[in-house]
């Protein structure tokens, strides 16, 4: 098998935020640990992810911590991105990204907080990281995904211009 001759990019080390009509995506601080944690505590938020509740403040502040050394767009690496009204500045929830060692293709998945969901805030912030990885980061193909169970994902990731494809 021989190398992918195209040049890899590095990881966004300058990244800092997305805009969108009424949300701010952006890097996570340490303020958002406690609303991170209470969010993610939440049994039906958690219900179709991928951690077990509680989701603890420790547990969060780590999460936030090794977020602050690494960037977007590093191969093989989930990073999550904090979703805050831009108004407020209240933590709506996050989104997360990660790039396949094919640097063309990548992966993401968001959680919102109770407070945010059915309000549009998922579907703004989807198109937002799409608008980004692809314009920005160069990639080809993007996949989210979602429990069948979870409707409301669904319709969100339908919404933002994914389309579904079955899974076995």
């Amino acid at each position: 098998m021989t190398e992918d001759p195209r040049p890899r990019p590095e990881p966004d080390d300058g990244f800092r935020a997305l805009l969108t009509d009424r949300s701010t995506i952006r890097r996570f601080e340490l303020a958002d640990v406690p609303a991170f944690a209470a969010y993610r505590s939440v049994p039906e938020v958690a219900r179709y992810q991928s951690w077990d509740t509680p989701f603890g403040e420790d547990q969060a502040r780590r999460l936030v911590t090794g977020l602050t050394t690494s960037h977007p767009d590093t191969p093989g690496e989930w990073y999550q991105f904090a979703i805050t009204e831009t108004s407020s500045g209240r933590l709506l929830g996050d989104l997360a990204a990660c790039p396949e060692h094919d640097h063309r293709l990548a992966r993401i998945g968001f959680t919102l907080a109770p407070h945010a969901q059915g309000r549009g805030f998922a579907s703004e912030a989807v198109t937002a990281l799409l608008d980004y990885l692809f314009r920005a980061r160069g990639k080809h193909r993007v996949a989210a995904d979602c429990d069948p169970r979870n409707l409301a994902r669904s319709r969100c990731s339908n919404g933002s211009g994914c389309a579904a494809r079955p899974t076995i």
